[in-house]
């Protein structure tokens, strides 16, 4: 699931399509717009990242898309700390902190979105995709 970071995420199919064998599958997963929407609403940015209707737009001719199924996992954490502590603990993260990253960590601790019962959530939004290339 690095797909996202890549400067060009097309080319990078492309060349998958031209190592695969007709008929060999490429198994992937990725984000769609959304991920993480809690911390990006309230820091202003994130990964532009597209639908998954964009993903499979980008797969090269040749490649046929099997399975294109968006999987929303949201997770629950009692305090905005802990999903800070989340984020610092599995690396993940699309908000550049910057330069500011202790007042943005500060708004965060002091913003972060709550739900009735006090708690936070933290919404992910991966893209499974199986995609096989196609007889020549």
């Amino acid at each position: 699931s690095t797909i996202q970071w890549f400067n060009s995420p097309a080319s990078f199919l492309r060349q998958c399509r031209r190592v695969l064998i007709s008929g060999g599958y490429l198994v992937l997963s990725t984000f769609v717009r959304g991920n993480l929407k809690e911390l990006t609403e309230l820091a202003g940015s994130g990964l532009q990242l597209p639908m998954a209707e964009g993903w499979r737009r980008m797969l090269p001719e040749g490649m046929e898309p099997i399975v294109c199924d968006v999987a929303p996992q949201v997770l629950t954490f009692a305090e905005p700390h802990e999903v800070l502590e989340h984020l610092r603990d599995t690396g993940v993260n699309a908000v550049d902190f910057g330069r500011n990253g202790a007042t943005l960590a500060r708004k965060l601790l002091e913003e972060y979105p709550r739900q009735a019962d006090g708690s936070c959530t933290l919404t992910y939004m991966p893209v499974y995709m199986i995609v096989r290339k196609q007889d020549l």
